[in-house]
């Protein structure tokens, strides 16, 4: 049966899983205190199948923020790697961030990268959620209404 490779695009796993991970890109030098989003997240993912290898791209740090041009870097970072599978459990709701995070996006998307992105748990306007085109869930959404 075919392996499937998939990105995390997040914090850092913590440490406990790293010899899980097929390939890690850390950018923060205080990763270790910022781990939990992206472990939480790839536990999640892992108990989906298990055909995955997962990698895992550190674009979220200390505050769990990160820049579109980390985006952009955790992308091609997926895209020279062969990754054609990314979860992006974040988004901005900044307007102003909107059109660059498109453009990125749109890039990868194009090139037949498939890209699972969150919306905000709080209901607002996410991007690259916001874009009808990509797959998206809410921490509240259930099976039933899915």
């Amino acid at each position: 049966m075919k392996k499937i490779e998939v990105a995390v695009l997040d914090s850092k796993i913590n440490d406990l899983y790293t010899a899980e991970l097929f390939y890690s890109k850390f950018t923060s030098e205080a990763h270790d205190m910022y781990d939990l989003h992206g472990t939480l997240c790839y536990l999640i993912i892992k108990q989906t199948s298990n055909r995955l290898i997962v990698s895992n791209y550190e674009i979220l740090t200390e505050n769990e923020r990160g820049k579109v041009e980390d985006l952009e870097l955790a992308l091609k970072w997926c895209a020279d790697k062969k990754i054609h599978l990314a979860n992006l459990s974040f988004g901005s709701n900044h307007f102003l961030d909107s059109p660059q995070i498109k453009k990125v996006v749109n890039y990868y998307v194009n090139k037949g990268m498939i890209l699972v992105v969150a919306t905000s748990n709080d209901f607002f306007s996410s991007y690259p959620a916001k874009s009808v085109s990509y797959t998206h869930l809410r921490a509240h959404e259930t099976a039933a209404n899915l």
